[in-house]
């Protein structure tokens, strides 16, 4: 049994209880999202959840998330998503963009997270990355501009690359809005307009 820690509304520190009561109860817990930018082909990499998952699935999400067992440090966050990408990922290489209140209804529960915001440049090929197919369809990688375009209504659908996480198989794809987990904010536009300032060069983001 997973403990976590739990948190008031201002991020104080409320206690620590099991990671499921704290699901059942809408508890604030902390997380981390990772999102991974490409600087060569000025892209950012989304996951797309397994159609085993109960909520959301097979929608478009995140590169990768870090949760968090009770006293853990924001650093080990990373050790979680080395393992769901396959890849080597190194706290030193983060970029911090703040904390987001992460707010997710489903029919059952409210998920509350305090969400520690992440970017990383890397040119790794999507080829590189190695998923566990009972937890992701696979990858897409989409243009930053293109996801500006989406996001801020020019366009109703987009291409993308994508990549199937048993065979590898590589396509391209239309997305529309729908296609990913619904936020009660416009958080893909927000990572979308941040990742091209942050390939301007500009330091000072937040999300």
């Amino acid at each position: 049994m997973e403990i976590v820690d739990v948190y008031n509304d201002d991020y104080s520190l409320a206690g620590a209880i099991p990671r499921d009561q704290a699901q059942k109860e809408g508890r604030w817990v902390k997380v981390s999202h990772l999102w991974i930018i490409n600087p060569k082909s000025a892209s950012v990499i989304f996951q797309k959840r397994s159609k085993r998952k109960k909520n959301f699935p097979e929608m478009l999400d995140i590169t990768t998330a870090g949760h968090y067992s009770t006293g853990e440090e924001l650093s080990q966050g990373t050790k979680e998503m080395s393992n769901e990408l396959g890849v080597d990922i190194a706290y030193d290489d983060l970029i911090s963009l703040g904390v987001r209140h992460n707010i997710i209804p489903t029919p059952e529960l409210t998920v509350r997270q305090f969400c520690h915001v992440f970017f990383m440049a890397s040119d790794y090929q999507l080829t590189d990355y190695s998923l566990n197919p009972e937890n992701s369809e696979g990858l897409t990688t989409i243009s930053i501009d293109e996801g500006l375009r989406l996001w801020s209504e020019e366009t109703s659908s987009i291409e993308a690359f994508f990549i199937e996480a048993t065979t590898k198989e590589e396509k391209v794809i239309s997305l529309f809005k729908n296609n990913f987990l619904p936020r009660v904010d416009p958080y893909y536009f927000k990572i979308f307009i941040l990742a091209k300032r942050f390939l301007m060069g500009e330091k000072h983001l937040v999300i």
